[in-house]
């Protein structure tokens, strides 16, 4: 049974990247590995009666329609092909006219990774040979995103790869420190066996409670739940890192290695690089003031960790702690009191909520 269909039914609905995706896909069947617009539009027109849609023959005018979206638009707004203004065209015309012009868009966001090509006149997009894993990667991935039109049989083809893609994504997107598992009933690491004790074993991480039995589940149910990814975050400090390192826990060390260790990513250097580093990718949404104090005060830290940091600790710290005091004060009375400044202040409590959760988690107290 092949893996798509080439009589797949098409999608419901007017959505642009659904529609966009199922061009794509039909252009990989197509035993000339070819669509036309001409085509596309022909399956409009065959198809709009079972799908309670217009016909080709209700008109449309492109400043009626809701394509050119205000008084000061001009005919560049149109997609690319759709009737100039003045002019009449069909509504499937300027709809399919759209989705080439996204098609286009993929292409040159995509470059060589996209599988298809655009003709230079936008009327027909053709496959490319799919010889790099780029391009494999943008096939699983469009696939992936169009199950609908996939055999049953064959899912687990796509789901498998698609969850493994996924949890190298979600590692790279979560701040450093947290756990990203895959929790499926293939390719997990950390969560294995039944999926009443792989829940058991998910609530012990998150310290919560589960409130389900055994009785509850099959017997062998090695299933997910519905559960494909799980992140969370220890909140249990970096004593691990620090005894990796040390082993044995002395003053001097934990103390050189709380403050400007670079391994450690809570580190006072860590973090105020880590600050600096994302405030340089966002330097006009901030003060000059702000990133020149920001910057300043991680260029000091980074010399004094390279001096004889043991020899001037105290003032080290004092001078981290006043840094800190101004940093605030710059951040409030330099930058607009708008979004930017109430996400600066929601980071921030975030922060603060979280160092507090692991004080209060900490067995000392």
């Amino acid at each position: 049974m092949p893996i798509l269909d080439p009589k797949m039914s098409r999608p419901n609905g007017s959505d642009l990247y659904i529609w966009c995706d199922y061009i794509e896909l039909r252009c990989l069947v197509d035993k000339d590995r070819k669509l036309s617009r001409g085509r596309v539009l022909e399956l409009l027109d065959d198809t709009a009666q079972m799908y309670g849609e217009q016909t080709d023959a209700d008109i449309v005018n492109p400043s009626e329609g809701g394509l050119i979206p205000d008084g000061d638009a001009d005919e560049t707004d149109l997609p690319d092909g759709a009737p100039a203004g003045g002019q009449v065209g069909t509504r499937n015309e300027m709809r399919v006219a759209g989705w080439f012009k996204n098609l286009a868009f993929r292409a040159k966001t995509f470059g060589q990774a996209y599988p298809f090509k655009l003709s230079i006149d936008g009327q027909e997009i053709e496959m490319l040979q799919v010889d790099a894993p780029e391009r494999v990667l943008y096939v699983q991935m469009l696939m992936s995103a169009s199950l609908r039109l996939v055999p049953k049989t064959r899912h687990e083809e796509l789901t498998e790869s698609f969850e493994v893609t996924s949890h190298e994504i979600f590692k790279q997107l979560m701040p450093l420190g947290w756990e990203v598992h895959r929790f499926g009933a293939k390719g997990a690491s950390r969560y294995e066996g039944l999926l009443f004790g792989k829940l058991k074993a998910l609530v012990k991480d998150l310290r919560g409670k589960l409130h389900l039995k055994a009785k509850d589940f099959k017997s062998n149910d090695r299933g997910d739940g519905g559960l494909d990814l799980v992140a969370w975050h220890p909140m249990a400090g970096d004593a691990h890192l620090y005894r990796e390192r040390h082993g044995a826990v002395e003053p001097g060390r934990a103390l050189e290695f709380l403050a400007i260790y670079a391994g450690n990513p809570n580190s006072l250097l860590s973090c105020i690089g880590a600050a600096r580093e994302n405030a340089r990718h966002i330097q006009d949404q901030l003060s000059s003031e702000v990133w020149h104090h920001l910057n300043g005060t991680w260029l000091d830290l980074k010399e004094l960790a390279r001096a004889d940091f043991k020899a001037h600790t105290h003032q080290a710290l004092q001078d981290v702690l006043y840094a800190c005091y101004a940093h605030h004060g710059v951040v409030s009375h330099t930058m607009l009191h708008d979004d930017r400044l109430a996400f600066c202040r929601l980071g921030r409590d975030i922060e603060r909520a979280g160092r507090t959760a692991q004080l209060l988690h900490a067995p000392a107290l």
